[in-house]
């Protein structure tokens, strides 16, 4: 099957212009190496203890937890605890690659951008000094109205597998490691061992492109461990540019449902597991649930899904042309909708606007309104103010734009 995947993929990725990469992600995030650069107190042996001061855990007791090159995984987290008992965790991006594959292949990746390949060495992480820290990583309640006092937990991304595979080294994955579900798994037991994650207020798991795709891909089985040892916990989960896909809308002889169910296959991926449980039954059949837009029906934990109307990240089988995008916005709205109408406790965000990771775009953040779906007393809101409502489990949760109409406030 390996081998198959990995033929289909190459023969079908022949020639493609495609938009497989890292852009739009966490990855600017600063990490520091000498404590004594940093600002804040300063603790015992150079220790920096503050909100906004994450610390690098290793996963070194978690069996495969490991990165790309075999390097032992690592996480970080908070240094002091917020005012509030209520834990985010933030998934990194940042594409993904398919061995021996030009255009996709993993040894360019790490030699590009070693980062995403193997373990942190940064002792610490601050969260004053990155893209997030103007939106979900702020400090300022009005910037950052609904997790300003949250307890920070970031995950760095070095499996390149949108955090789903588990497969290990072999001469045919160039001696690469896939291991993100893995990964994400032994941050989870760490947090339960070390944290107060199953005893908190609320547990939200949010992601952006690759480490949306993660989040929804983990955000049940996330959710059942920690439940398993508090059945009431409030676990929500936010994908932010995402795996929403118009599958129906593509290039000629160019299908991307099949070029990520490749993918998933060379990575040994796991992805919703209730999901491939009702699929099974021999090649392909777990095939829907590789996307939210195929899988929604699966999701068992409140979760939201931010998506830009023309996000060409993370995307192969698109054009340039106009009439294209006017049927994959069309496409996509129709998508949305259904999810909304078809599952309502489900939150959607879907604005008119070019972009991806609406985190790292700040006309997305607090300027762009959009029209309100589900709640007759407001007519539009913007995404900070939804994203509120959805972890306070509060109307309006559902926003789309017309897609017919460029956002006013889009301004790219």
């Amino acid at each position: 099957m390996l081998i198959f995947s990995t033929i289909l993929f190459y023969l079908v990725t022949g020639g493609l212009s495609t938009s497989i990469k890292s852009e739009g992600d966490a990855t600017d995030l600063k990490l520091e190496g000498d404590a004594t650069d940093l600002k804040g107190p300063t603790g015992k042996d150079g220790f920096k203890v503050g909100k906004n001061m994450l610390e690098r855990v290793s996963l070194e007791n978690y069996i495969n937890a490991t990165c790309m090159d075999g390097t032992t995984a690592v996480y970080y987290r908070q240094t002091e605890m917020s005012e509030s008992k209520k834990m985010l965790i933030y998934l990194e991006g940042g594409g993904f690659c398919v061995p021996r594959v030009p255009g996709f292949d993993c040894e360019t990746r790490c030699v590009d951008e070693p980062h995403l390949c193997t373990a942190r060495t940064d002792p610490f992480l601050d969260t004053e000094s990155n893209k997030l820290s103007t939106n979900i990583w702020s400090s300022d309640p009005q910037e950052n109205p609904t997790f300003h006092d949250f307890f920070k937990v970031f995950l760095p991304y070095s499996s390149s597998d949108v955090h789903t595979g588990t497969r290990g080294p072999s001469l045919l994955t160039h001696n690469f490691t896939f291991h993100g579900k893995y990964i994400v798994r032994g941050m989870t037991e760490d947090l339960i061992q070390n944290t107060w994650i199953t005893s908190a207020e609320q547990v939200v798991l949010m992601g952006g492109s690759a480490g949306a795709i993660g989040t929804e891909a983990n955000c049940d089985s996330f959710a059942g461990e920690l439940k398993m040892i508090n059945p009431n916990l409030d676990v929500r989960c936010i994908s932010d540019s995402g795996s929403l896909y118009p599958y129906d809308v593509h290039t000629p002889f160019c299908y991307p449902q099949l070029l990520e169910y490749a993918a998933f296959q060379i990575w040994d991926s796991i992805s919703d597991e209730s999901c491939e449980t009702a699929n099974t039954g021999g090649t392909g059949a777990n095939l829907p649930c590789i996307s939210f837009g195929t899988s929604f029906m699966y999701a068992d934990n409140p979760i939201l899904i931010l998506m830009s109307s023309e996000d060409t990240v993370i995307r192969t089988c698109y054009s340039e042309d106009l009439e294209f995008w006017e049927n994959w916005r069309n496409s996509l709205d129709l998508l949305a909708r259904k999810i909304v109408v078809e599952r309502p406790e489900t939150g959607m965000y879907l604005a008119n606007c070019a972009f991806h990771v609406s985190t790292n775009f700040q006309q997305a953040w607090d300027m762009m309104e959009v029209p309100v779906l589900d709640y007759n007393n407001q007519s539009t809101i913007i995404l900070k103010d939804l994203i509120d409502n959805f972890v306070n489990n509060i109307r309006p949760i559902q926003a789309i734009d017309d897609m017919d109409i460029r956002n006013p406030n889009c301004n790219n």
